[in-house]
């Protein structure tokens, strides 16, 4: 397993990058508020072959825009099965 960061020569850049076998299995953008989906998540997704994205929070909204899971921290952990 590794953890990495996605960022391009422009300065967008995405957290968290989980990747298994060299392959990545999810992205996770980071922010306290709950606001919309990072531009830099909105940028990267249709670009690279990351299958899930996650854009974590601290609120309690929890929904899918345009294939990203905006959701809180807490429910990112009880889907990835962290207790």
């Amino acid at each position: 397993m590794e953890l990495r960061f996605l960022r391009d020569t422009a300065g967008r850049e995405v957290d968290f990058v989980v990747l298994k076998g060299r392959k990545p299995l999810f992205a996770v953008e980071a922010k306290t508020a709950e606001q919309g989906i990072s531009p830099a998540v909105r940028y990267f997704q249709p670009r690279v072959g990351i299958p899930r994205w996650y854009h974590v929070h601290l609120g309690k909204k929890d929904v899918v825009v345009d294939g990203v899971r905006l959701l809180p921290l807490a429910a990112l952990c009880t889907e990835l099965g962290i207790p």
